[in-house]
């Protein structure tokens, strides 16, 4: 009987602790979708969403790549509900061609390896949040740890001397989520979602440039 006990536990926290990922880039990288399922109703698997991210950097599209984890952050925080807290975010996902949001992603996202991808692959430089002035457009990374990191990911962001930019929002310390039916998921899926009026908008499925908007 303890033996059961303990694998339902097991069972609930894998299935509770699980971390959103937000990317946005400015420029056009299309078919992302296509390395993941095309539903947010069940958990992504961690390795095709590492797969995803690879496609996104291989492209080397962005001057800078923001890496950004947020200690207990869930789905829930990045909610339509929740846009009064991440103004400066919404005001990024506006600008960009290309965003994917994953309300749900299975524990173990390594971002020392994205960020080593990013290094190896786009010749890039990683350098700390507290960004000084520079004027060239050689490919950095920056890493942000923050719990309220909308501000911090504003400043950064009007430094750049290029409008290139990639942004990667998730946690590798989530926070704890009810299970929710799936049922209720497709009915209300603005209240699962992450920023589901923005992400879901045609404009930035990957298909149209937002110059052309």
């Amino acid at each position: 009987m303890l033996f059961i006990l303990l694998l339902s536990l097991i069972a609930f926290i894998n299935c509770s602790q699980l971390a959103p990922l937000l990317i946005a880039s400015h420029k056009l990288v299309p078919d992302l979708n296509t390395e993941i399922n095309d539903s947010n109703l069940e958990p992504h698997n961690v390795t095709s969403v590492t797969n995803l991210l690879k496609k996104l950097i291989t492209q080397c599209s962005s001057d800078a790549y923001l890496i950004v984890d947020v200690p207990n952050l869930t789905y829930q925080d990045l909610t339509d509900s929740q846009r009064d807290r991440w103004q400066f975010l919404l005001n990024y996902l506006y600008m960009s061609s290309t965003i994917v949001g994953l309300p749900r992603v299975e524990l173990g996202l390594d971002l020392d390896h994205i960020e080593d991808y990013i290094i190896n692959t786009c010749e890039a430089e990683t350098i700390p949040n507290e960004l000084q002035d520079y004027y060239d457009t050689r490919t950095r990374v920056i890493r942000i740890n923050d719990p309220n990191p909308d501000e911090l990911m504003r400043k950064i962001l009007r430094k750049l001397p290029s409008p290139h930019y990639t942004i990667i929002v998730t946690s590798t310390t989530p926070g704890f989520t009810h299970p929710i039916p799936e049922s209720v998921m497709e009915r209300q899926p603005e209240k699962f979602e992450i920023f589901h009026d923005i992400v879901n908008n045609p404009k930035h499925n990957g298909e149209i440039l937002m110059k052309d908007i």
